[in-house]
């Protein structure tokens, strides 16, 4: 067995820690990693026992901690509740670019139980009004450069201006807790758009369970990565040499498609 192989087997043993078995999964017997968090909002919880770690960084000088996005994450959906009266099952839009308002709204929404909408960035107002008519969403939040996309149009339900708005969210309920309503695994928690090249997008649903896993399953390679670069010596380092950077990536991908998130 080659070496990489030895560690995968090992990382997925019935006792390591990306061990997987079966369970019924909507009527259908599918292998599931065996430790997970049952859903988005947990993985958000255990997210802030990182602490003062640093968890967003943003071009303009902005730093967020893990423990300090999930503050600002459970006043956001406090806000989103309490003000929208945004909950489970509704669904919430955001139309936006990347940034650090556009991951606090999108943890606020499946933390309360809610499905959110990533509209994509980069459509024109024809096809940001199909998307908003075809998700009916209880709440947009998007910037003020898109918006400007759909000025005039009749909306249905509130707009959310994240430049004007969005820092009232954050400051609603410093102290909140994260919501509390029952999050079952296979319930929606995303709705991304296909980019209709064969006729109108189509609203793809993701599942808690699903992107769990996707974010599980990263860590999984990360780990074989490690593993793989310690067993050739690669991570020796010279007797006086300064510790390395933290690691990070470069989310250069949209917040709205399923690679972004």
């Amino acid at each position: 067995m080659s070496a990489a192989l030895e560690i995968e087997a090992r990382l997925t043993a019935p006792d390591g820690p990306f061990a997987t078995h079966c369970e019924d999964v909507l009527g259908e017997r599918m292998q599931v990693l065996r430790d997970r968090a049952p859903s988005l909002r947990a993985l958000l919880a255990e997210s802030a026992e990182r602490g003062a770690a640093e968890y967003v960084i943003v071009d303009d000088g902005r730093r967020y901690s893990y423990a300090e996005h999930a503050r600002m994450a459970a006043s956001v959906a406090a806000a989103l509740g309490e003000r929208f009266g945004v909950g489970p099952g509704d669904r919430g839009a955001i139309l936006a670019a990347n940034g650090p308002e556009w991951i606090l709204s999108f943890w606020a929404a499946v933390s309360l139980g809610a499905i959110c909408v990533g509209l994509n960035g980069w459509w024109v107002r024809d096809e940001i009004l199909y998307g908003i008519a075809d998700a009916e969403p209880r709440l947009l939040i998007g910037d003020r450069a898109r918006l400007a996309r759909i000025a005039g149009a009749r909306l249905p339900m509130p707009v959310l201006e994240i430049e004007s708005e969005f820092a009232a969210l954050t400051a609603h309920a410093p102290d909140a807790a994260l919501p509390d309503a029952p999050i079952a695994e296979d319930d929606p928690a995303t709705i991304l758009y296909t980019s209709g090249t064969t006729g109108r997008p189509k609203g793809a649903v993701g599942s808690h369970r699903a992107i769990v896993a996707l974010a599980r399953l990263q860590v999984f390679h990360g780990m074989r990565v490690f593993l793989a670069a310690a067993a050739r010596g690669a991570l020796a380092a010279e007797p006086d040499a300064p510790p390395p950077p933290p690691p990070c990536n470069l989310a250069s991908t949209p917040l709205f498609h399923v690679s972004g998130l």
